[in-house]
This record gives C-alpha cells, structure tokens and sequence, in this order.
C-alpha cells in the first residue's frame, strides 16, 4: 500500500475516534451537569427555608428554587421557568401553572434523560411529595398518565383544588429531540368538581 494512502487512513481513523470521544463526553455531560447543578442548588434552596426567597444558586443564574419534589422517593429542586434554560439544571415550575403551595394546578416539567427518567414506571397511588419555600409539605396521589399528542396542557383553573402535573418529553427512551409529544403524569391533593380550563404551552 502507497505510504500516502497508509497516512490518509490513519488520519481518517483518528478523526473518527476524536469525533466517538466527543460525542461520548458531550452525552455524559447533560446528566453530569444536572446532578452537579442540584447540590448548587441546595446550597440555595436551604438560604431560601431560611427567609431568603429568590437566591441564584451561582452569580450568574436566571433561575432558583421555588419548590423541592420528591418521586419515588428521589428528592429534586424545582427552579422557576427560565424560558428552558433552567432544564439543563433541573425540573422546572412552568409559568402559567399555580406556584407551588398557592392551590390549583401546579405543573412542572424535566427531561426525560435525567431528573424525570422513569417518570412512566410511578403507578396509580404513589406518592408525590412537594416542599414549598414557606416549609408546607403537601402530599399528592396519583391518579393515572397519559401521552400528549402536542406540548400544549389544558390547566384546570380552580384554585380550591390542589392537582400535580409532571410533564417530559416522549418516549422517554427516545434519542430524537423535538417530537412534540409528551408524557403527561397525574396526581392529587384532595378531589374537586369540574373546572374551567386555561391552556399553557409545556417545554420538554
């Protein structure tokens, strides 16, 4: 074989090894990043449980703690929506929803590769704990799931009744971005009558 070719190939070898390590950090690195993110976070969700509400979780932050969600029992912070930059750092409260412990339906959305992974394996009846800022626990149950054929959720607008929605992305195992389906899981805090509706528009 011409020693050019030989170079060539190699050089071509290399390329395609540099190109699978980098692919291979940057898939890694989404998930490392939120979990890093939530002991950041931690830091200033327990100076939140201490009177100071809104604190960055580093000086150049957009989001903060509002609320901390416990599924399956694995405890999570949930940020404010930040126009979905906020998701690569954990769930967020999706603006148009009730804020956690005001009543009404609160929603709150995650990617499906990272804090709300398995979010289709929690059953009818578990458990869902939501911690707010002013130290109310509420306890929801939940009632069932269903998928979403577009990002959009019809919010019922009663503030007497306390309801949970979790939203991700689907399928969960999925590896496409930008299908518009999501995955939608429900939970109560006490039953209530029919409500009018509000929409609001729910990011992955």
């Amino acid at each position: 074989m011409p020693k050019g070719k030989w170079g060539a190939r190699r050089i071509a070898g290399a390329c395609v090894v540099a190109l699978g390590a980098l692919l291979t950090i940057n898939g890694l690195w989404i998930p490392a990043k939120a979990v890093l993110a939530q002991h950041l976070l931690e830091s200033a969700w327990q100076r939140t449980l201490a009177g100071r509400p809104g604190v960055s979780p580093w000086p150049w932050a957009d989001t903060f703690p509002v609320a901390r969600l416990t599924v399956g029992g694995r405890a999570v912070l949930v940020l404010t929506d930040s126009g979905g930059q906020g998701l690569a750092f954990g769930p967020t409260h999706v603006a148009g929803s009730a804020a956690p412990g005001a009543g009404g339906t609160v929603v709150i959305s995650a990617h499906r590769d990272t804090h709300f992974r398995g979010l289709d394996t929690v059953k009818p009846g578990a458990t869902i704990r939501l911690e707010t800022p002013d130290r109310k626990i509420l306890h929801y149950r939940v009632t069932g799931s269903r998928v979403l054929a577009t990002p959009h959720l019809s919010i019922p607008a009663d503030i007497r009744a306390g309801r949970l929605v979790l939203i991700t992305c689907w399928p969960l195992d999925g590896v496409v971005p930008g299908r518009p389906e999501r995955f939608a899981l429900f939970a109560e805090e006490v039953a209530s009558p029919a409500a009018s509706k509000i929409s609001t528009s729910i990011r992955r």
